[in-house]
C-alpha cells in the first residue's frame, strides 16, 4: 500500500528530534456532566507545557491509507502509550471503536471516537491515549474507519461493515521494564506507573559479583534503610549471572543497590513510582465476573467487556440495600448518574464508564452475579521547587509531594529532611519519628557517594500521611530558610469486623465529621446491619442500612456527615443457645466528633488580625508571616503585665529561618501566644500579642452540668438530632445518666447500663446522647432523685414558631487597653432572654463557677489584672440558646499602688 507505522517521542512535533514529554501533574475539577473517554483522555496528553525531565510518553504513527491500518504495524505498543493517526491523501475519516461479537462488529458504548480526521487535523485530535492496567498480556482494541460522510448511513442495528472494522486492530501490551546490566557502572533513574514490575538481569565478564538489594530514604533521619525481599525474589549473596524482580503497588521511591560481594556500591537505579493507570478492566464470563472486586481512583475509567455463550447486560445497582417488597436488587438507570448497557442483552458487548465520585458501587449482570467497585480519592501532586521563591505550601493527606531542582541550582550536593523541631505533627503520633515508624526500620546515615547520586536524581517523592506542619531542609547552611508544607487531613476511613452474633471488634470507634467507616464481615453468614438506641433495640424510623445480596462481596461503608453519637447492631443470631449470651446484644458505638479544622493566620507589616481563633480539640493553627523569621513563638500566661510582654523577647528561642509557625490545640481553655519578632512585624508594643487560641470541649454548645444533686441546668431545648453532653462536677465513679422519653413506660433496667468510659476518649465529656426523634425526654441519675429535661423541636417547629434565638452583642467599643473597673454592656435582641457571661474564654454553656449571670444594672466589670475575654450566650424558657459570641482580648492595666 505504500504507508506503514513509525515511531517517536511526545512532544510538539513528533517528526523532529525531542525531549521526554510526560504531563505529571493532574488537578481535576469535578465534572458537572458524564464526560466523554475523548475529552478526560485529552488532559492526560503531552504538551508544550510537559517538564522537560520527565520520562515520555512513546507516540506510535500509524498511517491511514483508504481507511486501513497498514500492513506494518509498530513491533510492540504498550499501555499508557499514545496512537497518532496520519490521512495519507485529502479524505476525512470517522474512527471508532468496536468490539466484535461472533462475527459481527458494534460501535464500544462511550469508546475511543475521532470524528473528521484529514491531513490537516492538529495533532492532539487525531490522538489516543491507551492508559490500561492490564492483569493479562494483552488486549486487542478493533476500530471502525469510514469516510466521515457515511458515518449517518450505518444501520439501526448498529452493525458496522465488517470489512471497515476487521482489519483495523490495535494489540496493545502490558508493559516490559527489563534492564540487563553489565560490569559497566550505569546510574539510572526509571518512572514507573504503579502496578509496573521492573525485572533486573545481570551478567559479569570480569569474575565480579553482584546483588541488588532496595533502599527507602528516610527524611526523618536522612539515612538509609533496606526493605525486606521475599525469599524468591532476591538472593542475599552475590553471584556472576542473577535476576531481580519488583513489583511496585505503592507511589514513591525506590534506590535499589547494586552492591558488590564486599558489599561495596556498584550503582544506582532509581525508581519514581508517581502515575496509574487510569483504564481498569472488568471482563465478564459465562460463569463469573474477572475480577469481581476492584480499586480504582476518582476520575478513573472502566472497560467492561464480554463475549460468551449466555446473554449478558451490565446494570448499576444499589449497593447496600434490597427492595422491600421482592428483596431484590435495585437496578439504577438514570441517564448521566448511573452506569448501565445502553441495549438488548446480547452475547457481546462493551462499554466504558467514568468514575468521578468516591464511595462502593455495584453492578448486576445478566446471570445475577454481581461485582463491586471501590472508587478512592483521587490524589494529586504536588509539585515543590527547592530554589523557588515561595517558602509556603499546602496541601491535603491524600496528596503526594515532589521536590524538583536541577543541579547547577547549588554548589553542593543537597538532602531533604525534615527538620523535627519546629515541625508540629498530632501529638499522638509520637513526633515525625513515629509518623514514618522510624523506630520500624533501622536506617544507616548516607554515604556521600548517595548523597551525590540523590542531587543528581533532581527529584524526591514522598507521601506525608498525617496532618500537621512540616518543615523541610534542603541544605546544612543555617542561612537557607526551610521549606513549610502545611498538610491538611482528608477523609479518614475505619475498620470494624462483625459477625451474626453481634459482636463488633472493636465495639468503640473516635471518628471526625466526613469519615467512613467499613464494615467487614467475619461469616460467611452476613447479617443486616440496623441503626439502634444505646441498648441495642432498633429505632422505629429507621430502614436497614445494609441487607447482604446473594453473589456479592457485600462490603458496606457508611460516611458519617452529622456530629454525635450513634449505635449499630447486627441480626441476632438466636439459634445456638451457647452463643446467646449477654455480651452479643451490645451495639458498635461511633462518636463523631467534629472535623479537624486549619485555621490560618496571616501575619504582615501593616494588617495584623487580632480576633481570637476558635478552635476544638485537635485542630491546629498556622501562623504565615509574609516576612523570614528565626525564633519561635512564646506561651504568655493571661495575668501577664505590659512589662512582661514587652520583654517576652528575651526568653525567645532562636531556630532555623522560616515564615510559618504552628501549634496543634491539644487541651481545652484559653492559650495566649507572642512573637518574638514581633517589632519586624507590626511594630506595636500595645500589639505584641500575636494570637488567642480558645479551644472548645467538644459538645459544649448544649451541655448538662452534673453535680452530686442534680444537674444544671434542670431544662434544656435543642434541635432535632442535636447532641447533648454530661459533665461531671465531682469526678465519680460508676455515675449512670440515663435517657427517656416522655412516652416511654418502661422501666429502667439498671442491669443493662452500657458504661462507655467516654471520658477516657473525649476529654471532659462523661456521656453523650444523640437526640434523633423530637419530643420531651426524662434525664435520670442513678446517684440523685431530680431529674431534667430536654425538648427536642424540628426543624419546622423552630422556624414556623420562631424558637430560636440571636445572638447577644456588647453595646461598647471596648478600648483594647482598659483601666481596671471598666464597665462593659450586654444586650439581647430577645427582650425577655437571660444572658450568661465568662470573662476567661471558657464557655458559657457549662454552668461551672466562672459562669456568671449577667445584670443589666451592673453590667460586666472588668476585675482582673491581665488577659480577658468576654464570652456570652442567651437562653430563653421554650427556645433554643443562641450561638456563643466572644469579644476580642482586653488587657485590664494594672491597679496603681498607693503610695
Amino acid at each position: 500500500m505504500g504507508c506503514g507505522a513509525s515511531v517517536t517521542r511526545g512532544s510538539a512535533d513528533p517528526k523532529k528530534p525531542s525531549t521526554p514529554a510526560r504531563q505529571q501533574s493532574r488537578i481535576q475539577t469535578q465534572a458537572t456532566e458524564v464526560p466523554t473517554l475523548m475529552d478526560s483522555l485529552q488532559g492526560h496528553m503531552p504538551n508544550d507545557n510537559t517538564q522537560d525531565d520527565d520520562a515520555g510518553k512513546m507516540i506510535h504513527i500509524i498511517t491511514l491509507e483508504n481507511g486501513f491500518f497498514p500492513e506494518e504495524m509498530p513491533e510492540r505498543i504498550e499501555c499508557d502509550d499514545i496512537v497518532e493517526f496520519t490521512i495519507k491523501g485529502n479524505d476525512e475519516y470517522d474512527i471508532f471503536e468496536v468490539y466484535k461479537a461472533g462475527n459481527d462488529y458494534y460501535p464500544v458504548s462511550n469508546g475511543y471516537e475521532l470524528f473528521n480526521i484529514k491531513s490537516r487535523t492538529p495533532e492532539n485530535e487525531r490522538r489516543l491515549l491507551l492508559p490500561f492496567a492490564l492483569s493479562q498480556s494483552q488486549i486487542e482494541l478493533y476500530f471502525c474507519i469510514i469516510p466521515s460522510s457515511q458515518r449517518q448511513k450505518l444501520p439501526e442495528t448498529r452493525k458496522c461493515p465488517k470489512v471497515n472494522c476487521e482489519k483495523n486492530r490495535l494489540i496493545v501490551k502490558k508493559p516490559e521494564i527489563k534492564f540487563t546490566l553489565t560490569d559497566e557502572k550505569e546510574n539510572q533513574k526509571v518512572y514507573l506507573h504503579k502496578g509496573d514490575t521492573i525485572d533486573i538481569e545481570w551478567t559479569t565478564t570480569s569474575g565480579s559479583s553482584y546483588r541488588i538489594e532496595e533502599k527507602k530514604y528516610c527524611p526523618v533521619s536522612g539515612g538509609l534503610y533496606t526493605v525486606v525481599q521475599t525469599s524468591d525474589n532476591a538472593s542475599y549473596r552475590a553471584s556472576s549471572k542473577g535476576k531481580f524482580s519488583k513489583t511496585f503497588t505503592e507511589f514513591g521511591m525506590s534506590f535499589l543497590f547494586r552492591l558488590t560481594d564486599t558489599n561495596q556500591i556498584h550503582d544506582i537505579t532509581v525508581c519514581i513510582v508517581n502515575d496509574t493507570y487510569k483504564m481498569k478492566q472488568i471482563e465478564i464470563t459465562d460463569n463469573n465476573i474477572q475480577p469481581n472486586i476492584i480499586w480504582l481512583d476518582e476520575n478513573d475509567w472502566i472497560r467492561f467487556s464480554w463475549n460468551g455463550k449466555h446473554k449478558q447486560t451490565v446494570v448499576e445497582i444499589e449497593p447496600f440495600t434490597v427492595s422491600e417488597d421482592k428483596q431484590q436488587s435495585i437496578e439504577l438507570r438514570t441517564n448521566g448518574e448511573n452506569f448501565f448497557w445502553p441495549h438488548e442483552p446480547s452475547r457481546g458487548g462493551c462499554m466504558y464508564h467514568q468514575f468521578i465520585k468516591a464511595g462502593v458501587y455495584c453492578f448486576k449482570i445478566g446471570d445475577n452475579q454481581i461485582g463491586t467497585i471501590i472508587v478512592e480519592l483521587r490524589k494529586t501532586i504536588r509539585h515543590i521547587p527547592l530554589f523557588g521563591d515561595q517558602l509556603i505550601y499546602q496541601m491535603n493527606t491524600n496528596d503526594l509531594v515532589q521536590f524538583d531542582w536541577k543541579m547547577n541550582d547549588s554548589q553542593e550536593p543537597l538532602l531533604i529532611t525534615i527538620e523535627s523541631l519546629s515541625s508540629v505533627v498530632p501529638d499522638a503520633s509520637g513526633g515525625p519519628s513515629g509518623l514514618f515508624d522510624c523506630a520500624l526500620h533501622k536506617c544507616v546515615k548516607v554515604e556521600p557517594l548517595f548523597r551525590h547520586h540523590f542531587y543528581t536524581c533532581e527529584i524526591y517523592f514522598l507521601h506525608i500521611p498525617r496532618h500537621g506542619l512540616y518543615n523541610f531542609a534542603y541544605s546544612d547552611s543555617q542561612d537557607n530558610s526551610l521549606i513549610s508544607i502545611i498538610v491538611e487531613n482528608n477523609v479518614d476511613s475505619h475498620r470494624v469486623t462483625y459477625n451474626e452474633q453481634n459482636i463488633f471488634e472493636p465495639d468503640m470507634l473516635i471518628i471526625n465529621r466526613f469519615d467512613q467507616v467499613w464494615f467487614d464481615s467475619s461469616s460467611k453468614t452476613v447479617a443486616n446491619i440496623y441503626q439502634t438506641n444505646e441498648l441495642g433495640n432498633r429505632l422505629e424510623t429507621e430502614k436497614i442500612l445494609f441487607q447482604p445480596q446473594a453473589n456479592s462481596i457485600n462490603y458496606y461503608m457508611k460516611e458519617f456527615q452529622q456530629l454525635g453519637i450513634y449505635y449499630f447492631s447486627t441480626d441476632i443470631n438466636n439459634t445456638d443457645k451457647k452463643k446467646n449470651i449477654q455480651n452479643s446484644t451490645l451495639p458498635l458505638t461511633v462518636v463523631v466528633l467534629p472535623e479537624i479544622r486549619f485555621h490560618y493566620k496571616s501575619i504582615s507589616k501593616d494588617n495584623f488580625d487580632s480576633e481570637p481563633t476558635r478552635t476544638n480539640i485537635n485542630d491546629f493553627v498556622f501562623w504565615q508571616f509574609d516576612q523570614i523569621i528565626s525564633h519561635k513563638s512564646i506561651q504568655i500566661n493571661p495575668d501577664v503585665t505590659l512589662e512582661e510582654l514587652i520583654s517576652c523577647h528575651e526568653h525567645a528561642v532562636a531556630g532555623r529561618n522560616r515564615q510559618c509557625l504552628a501549634v496543634e490545640c491539644i487541651v481545652q481553655g484559653t492559650f495566649y501566644f507572642a512573637n518574638p519578632e514581633f517589632d519586624r512585624v507590626s511594630g506595636s508594643e500595645d500589639s505584641r500579642l500575636l494570637s488567642t487560641i480558645i479551644i472548645d470541649p467538644p459538645f459544649c454548645q448544649n451541655s448538662f452540668i452534673t453535680t452530686s444533686h442534680q444537674f444544671v441546668p434542670n431544662i434544656l431545648y435543642i434541635a432535632q438530632n442535636d447532641t447533648v453532653s454530661w459533665t461531671l462536677n465531682i469526678n465519680e465513679r460508676n455515675h449512670r445518666i440515663y435517657v427517656q422519653s416522655k412516652d416511654d413506660d418502661e422501666e429502667i433496667d439498671d442491669e443493662n447500663f452500657i458504661d462507655k468510659k467516654l471520658s477516657e476518649y473525649v476529654p471532659g465529656v462523661h456521656h453523650l446522647h444523640t437526640f434523633i426523634e423530637p419530643g420531651k425526654y426524662i434525664i435520670r441519675s442513678n446517684r440523685f432523685q431530680s431529674t431534667a429535661v430536654v425538648f427536642v423541636y424540628t426543624e419546622s417547629t423552630i422556624r414556623n414558631q420562631k424558637r430560636q434565638l440571636q445572638e447577644p452583642r456588647i453595646l461598647e467599643d471596648i478600648d483594647p487597653r482598659s483601666e481596671y473597673n471598666t464597665q462593659i454592656h450586654l444586650s439581647c435582641p430577645d427582650r425577655n432572654a437571660t444572658i450568661f457571661y465568662t470573662l476567661d474564654g471558657s464557655p458559657p454553656t457549662r454552668h461551672f463557677d466562672n459562669v456568671f449571670r449577667y445584670d443589666p444594672n451592673e453590667g460586666v466589670c472588668l476585675r482582673e489584672q491581665g488577659l480577658n475575654i468576654i464570652r456570652a450566650f442567651a437562653i430563653e424558657d421554650e427556645k433554643i440558646s443562641s450561638c456563643i459570641i466572644t469579644s476580642r482580648v482586653i488587657t485590664i492595666k494594672e491597679i496603681q499602688q498607693k503610695v
